[in-house]
Formats: structure tokens, sequence, C-alpha cells
């Protein structure tokens, strides 16, 4: 059966710093047997023209789509495109959404990740704080800026609390929807960029069952390895975290709490998330596997 992996890989400029990332997702899965079709980095209506030189197939032909977080229009505008002429990808708009905004997702994930608050504006601030206690991880709905350092994204006080809410709520990463989370520390011994270097993995899932995961960190890191019995812990609790979710195809990011407790960090649509240290070759050709049946 064939199966199609759309691409931004080869249309991205090179300011982007996943570039690197993107195209080393799309060789494994040229190598792997998927048909790699290349599409615009910013599709902007041009959906249909995009995929227009591709058959119209008989039986349903699997999809994925590798790049960067859309546009839900643009996701679906995609979707509609491709459906026309057989083409499905893994997950329909609704469970992408599911799958990629922390909002969407918590309600499902309650208990097995760190109890959190939706805000839209400043008026809920007060309930939050007494909610959560400082100090508070602040984040948007679809990403951190963990990039920035620990000091961007926590909140010590109201004062600084306020002062995160207002500079992610008109950003690209809240959509609106600005996230505090009651801050649990993980266990690290070194730091990226000045944010703590957290014991923490990725797993992609597919229909629930482990694909393939990996340390969330590209650095080396002591704490990178897992016995046996972790391994185990941190695959049950993906597939717990998965089981709760209506997406096909996730990425669910595993963290363990200083004090030895695994948590669930947050959900993504797999499409869109990193690699990490998870090897392409096996992910996309045992996703490939999978689909095969």
């Amino acid at each position: 059966m064939e199966m199609i992996a759309f691409t931004e890989a080869y249309t991205r400029t090179a300011g982007d710093a996943s570039l690197a990332a993107l195209k080393r997702a799309t060789e494994a899965a040229a190598l792997q047997g998927w048909k790699v079709v290349s599409i615009p980095a910013d599709l902007a209506g041009e959906e249909a023209d995009a995929i227009m030189h591709l058959p119209n197939y008989e039986l349903p032909c699997p999809a994925i789509w590798i790049g960067f977080i859309p546009e839900p229009k643009v996701y679906q505008a995609l979707w509609e495109a491709a459906s026309k002429k057989n083409i499905w990808l893994l997950n329909d708009l609704a469970a992408h959404l599911q799958a990629q905004e922390f909002d969407r997702y918590y309600p499902r994930l309650a208990g097995l990740t760190p109890r959190s608050v939706v805000l839209t504006d400043l008026d809920a601030l007060a309930s939050a704080e007494a909610e959560l206690g400082f100090p508070i991880f602040v984040r948007g709905t679809l990403q951190s800026r963990k990039f920035m350092g620990l000091n961007a994204c926590l909140a010590n006080d109201s004062i600084e609390f306020k002062q995160r809410i207002e500079e992610l709520l008109p950003n690209a990463r809240s959509r609106g929807r600005v996230i505090a989370r009651q801050y649990i520390p993980l266990k690290h011994v070194q730091t990226h960029q000045g944010f703590p270097q957290g014991r923490e993995y990725r797993v992609f899932l597919l229909d629930r069952q482990v694909v393939e995961m990996g340390y969330y960190w590209q650095q080396a890191d002591s704490l990178a390895p897992l016995s046996a019995v972790e391994a185990i812990e941190v695959r049950n609790l993906a597939q717990e975290a998965a089981s709760r979710l209506d997406a096909r195809w996730v990425a669910i990011d595993i963290g363990q709490a200083e004090t030895g407790k695994w948590w669930v960090i947050e959900s993504g649509d797999a499409q869109f998330s990193g690699l990490a240290q998870a090897s392409p070759m096996k992910l996309f050709g045992r996703l490939r596997e999978m689909l095969n049946g």
C-alpha cells in the first residue's frame, strides 16, 4: 500500500531552526518507502494546487504531514483537498487540535499531568494563584517559551504572573489561551539555554501503541538511559495518555519529577513534533509496518 508524507522540508527557508530536523525526518521516511510530496511552507490557499499532480487513489491512502504546526483552517484545507483523492491524514482536524492544543487535551489527561488553569484574560489571575500556588509555570496553549530560559516561563509572585500572562496572550504560541501550571521540577543534572534539562522522553504512538521513543533533549545527558522497569513505566503512562485522546498519531512527553514520580508533560500531534532522540528510520519504518497491519 502506498503511503504519503507531505513535507515542508524543501520549501522552508534556511532561517528555520528546525529545518535540518525536517529534512532528516523526510529523508528517513523516503528511505522507509513513503512517497514524499513537497508542499509549500505557507500553503495560503494553495492546498489543492500543491497536490493536484497526485492521482485519485482507488484504495484509501494513509498520509502524514512533516512540518510546522499550521493554522487550523490550513490543516482543514489540506485535509479536504487530500480526501478528494482518497488520501487521508492520520488525524482529522478535531483530532489534530485535541492532541496539539493544551486546553483541549488537558481535561482528558487530568490526573496524569500537573494541575493547570486555562486563562483567556487577566480576570482569573487571583483564583489561579489560589489554586496553584507559587511558583507557577506559564505557557501558551501550543508551546512554552523554554528556549528563553526558565525565568521566561516561571512566575514567582503576582507581579510576575500578570507580566507572563500579558506577554503570552497575544503570542502565536497561545492562540488566545495561556496555561498556568503547577510547577513540578523535573529531575535534572544540567541546563540547556537556561532551562533545566529535565529527565523527559518523547513517545510516539499510533492507535495507542508505542511506535518509537527517545530522550527529549538532543544534548548528552547522564540521566538519559532508562532501566528496563523505567522504560515500561514511561511506555505505560504514554499509552494511558494516548488512550484518553481521539487522535490516532500522537507524541506524548513523559517527565520524571525530582520525587521520582512520572508525569505527562504534554501531548502533541506527532506530525508536528520534533524527533528528540528517537530514531527516524525506526519511527517511519515501524509506522509503515503498523499501518500495513
